[in-house]
């Protein structure tokens, strides 16, 4: 008499069907420990040991192995893409609105939100690497120097480790900088 419920057996009897369903895959590219094997159009990465000598591995772990590798392709699409913006941002000059100005420079105010804490700094940039503007009032200055005056600012207000390693490096331009367009 079996003191297993008869839902348990079920489920057991269920996951020996699932791990009897195997798929035949062909190995792509191998490393000491890993596998990436490919099926029907698919790959993922696999623990060398899970594949069988006759190559097959079960049906369960293919899945998810395919899952987890076009999620890791996914990932570095996207932080290729933020990459690229935070070149792009880099590379081009932005409008901003002066708040004010002397012979050599001039201001911009610029609000900065790190870690939950609102603060309004007046930022200076050099009139030699900026440019007058459309209007009155205003100037484009060049990305790079934005990035480096938001380090300055950053590296003041809280040490800048936390925020730079975590948002800014990662090509979100977190800083709100009034006027820039």
């Amino acid at each position: 008499m079996s003191l297993a419920s008869p839902n348990a057996r079920q489920g057991r009897e269920e996951t020996k069907m699932n791990a009897s369903q195997r798929t035949q895959v062909s190995v792509v590219r191998e490393t000491a420990r890993a596998l990436l094997v490919e099926a029907a159009g698919q790959q993922g990465w696999i623990q060398r040991r899970w594949l069988r000598a006759d190559g097959t591995v079960s049906a369960d772990t293919f899945q998810k192995a395919v899952a987890s590798n076009q999620a890791r392709k996914a990932e570095l699409a996207a932080e290729r893409q933020a990459e690229a913006s935070f070149r792009e941002f880099k590379n081009s000059s932005h409008l901003v609105t002066i708040a004010r100005q002397t012979e050599k420079a001039i201001a911009c105010e610029v609000e900065l939100e790190l870690a939950g804490c609102h603060t309004t700094k007046i930022v200076w940039f050099a009139k030699s690497c900026c440019e007058p503007g459309e209007a009155e009032g205003t100037a484009l200055v060049p990305g790079w120097l934005i990035v480096e005056k938001h380090r300055e600012v950053t590296e003041g207000f809280c040490g800048g480790s936390y925020y730079e390693r975590h948002r800014f490096c990662k090509g979100e331009r977190a800083t709100l900088v009034r006027g820039v367009c």
